[in-house]
């Protein structure tokens, strides 16, 4: 089936399905994005989902174990990803509101000394 999904003809059909499965697995979580995080997320997910499977095509381990570990490390990444991710962004929001506290200061006491 994954060698099929690989034929030139079948191409659009194949990315079709694989985002309809990323976008039924964020929306069964009760995403809600709806701005660029919205892709982000859907071509990652897929990302995952696409390498696992061709990951589980090698592996010989008893019920797949080697696959399903490889899908939760590379899951584990994602959302270690996204914790970092945030954080920045809380960071950045941040130093904005500390950039503007002290430029207000500055001014206050600019205006003060004229």
């Amino acid at each position: 089936a994954l060698a099929q999904k690989g034929l030139p003809p079948n191409a659009k059909r194949a990315w079709k399905s694989l985002l309809d499965l990323a976008n039924n697995a964020w929306f069964s979580i009760g995403d809600t994005a709806t701005d660029m995080k919205w892709y982000t997320k859907r071509i990652s997910i897929a990302t995952i989902y696409r390498s696992a499977e061709i990951y589980m095509l090698r592996d010989q381990s008893p019920d797949k174990i080697e696959s399903m570990n490889f899908l939760e490390r590379h899951l584990g990444d994602f959302e270690t990803m996204s914790t970092v991710r945030r954080s920045v962004s809380q960071s950045m929001s941040d130093t904005v509101q500390v950039a503007s506290g002290l430029l207000t200061v500055v001014r206050t006491m600019t205006n003060r000394h004229k």
